[in-house]
């Protein structure tokens, strides 16, 4: 099959969409599909530096834009389309002429598509909210063969220092970080803390920790894998990353830092998946440290909440999305 891949990413924008794609592609790839990536130039260096290693082809369009012209012309046997921001009357019109792919997050926005898919935890408890078919919860999540390869038992087991990484993001528009590491400043001298952010934040990073030892700041990289590999805790924003954490079962402090995050922080508490903060709500960043003391402290917590989280998240979804697609292609064929 050749797959088409639409989906944007930017700073402000973020880079989820994009990585989704990426993964999906491993796996398309692995299944021998030819897989091309239309998308813009996102200004995020880490991300392009991913895109140009992906075994995709790469073909750059404007932000937002789906050009029905242009994809005809392509003539994929699928597009998959990852975006908030394209209209859903332009997906639906084009799904007319094309099988298409939708990936969605808790509102369809009344696409009309050969097959959705929401990979968010809990999705599949309200299937009325969708078509019959759409793919839906944890069974399909997209991971990264990169994370999937750092799984392994015992993650909440603790040896030393704990080691704690904060990643709120492959952009971290907000610039939560700095906010999170003041907040943790009092267990300076009982944590090791890495924090994954852009280059812009790291002086006020440094600055809210107020002091040298026992904290690491990196740009965000493709080598973050290496980093969930590395830690014993993570707290993290509720978006894309939050269920390649789960996939490895390490234990989470979860923060819902914008709207569409509050869904997945609710099934994640309710899951008994990982402790959660709801900044959305009304919850205070304070409580990052008391969330953290509480993992940290209670060793019988993080083997729960790791056995639970890798229940939920088996790292095979990619593979999963694959073969449904392969098999409406073979139906519509035959």
């Amino acid at each position: 099959m050749r797959v088409v891949l639409r989906a944007d990413a930017g700073r402000a924008q973020g880079t989820g969409h994009v990585m989704r794609c990426l993964t999906l592609a491993e796996a398309l790839v692995a299944r021998g599909h030819d897989v091309q990536l239309l998308t813009c130039r996102s200004g995020v260096d880490w991300l392009e530096e991913a895109i140009a290693s992906a075994p995709v082809t790469v073909l750059r369009c404007g932000r937002d834009e789906l050009d029905a012209q242009q994809l005809l012309e392509m003539a994929p046997d699928w597009l998959v389309v990852d975006s908030y921001a394209i209209p859903a009357s332009e997906i639906s019109a084009i799904a007319r002429r094309i099988r298409v792919l939708a990936l969605v997050d808790g509102d369809a926005r009344g696409i009309e598509a050969t097959l959705l898919l929401d990979q968010n935890l809990g999705a599949d408890e309200d299937p009325d909210r969708y078509p019959p078919g759409t793919l839906l919860g944890g069974t399909y999540a997209l991971v990264r063969d990169a994370v999937i390869e750092r799984r392994r038992p015992n993650r909440w087991s603790i040896s030393g220092r704990p080691r704690i990484l904060v990643f709120m993001g492959g952009s971290d528009p907000l610039s939560m970080s700095a906010r999170i590491v003041d907040s943790l400043a009092d267990l300076r001298d009982r944590i090791e803390l890495t924090v994954v952010a852009p280059a812009s934040d790291h002086v006020a990073i440094g600055d809210a920790w107020q002091s040298v030892e026992h904290l690491t700041i990196v740009a965000p990289s493709p080598a973050l894998p290496d980093l969930f590999g590395w830690a014993d805790i993570v707290v993290s924003a509720t978006g894309t990353s939050a269920w390649d954490v789960c996939t490895l079962g390490i234990p989470a402090v979860f923060i819902a830092v914008v709207d569409n995050q509050v869904a997945s922080l609710r099934e994640v508490r309710r899951a008994g998946a990982a402790l959660t903060i709801d900044l959305v709500g009304g919850d205070r960043i304070s409580n990052v440290k008391q969330q953290l003391q509480t993992l940290i402290d209670d060793e019988g917590l993080r083997r729960a909440m790791s056995g639970r989280a890798r229940e939920l998240f088996d790292g095979n979804g990619k593979e999963r999305v694959v073969m449904t697609i392969e098999a409406v292609t073979a139906v519509v064929v035959s």
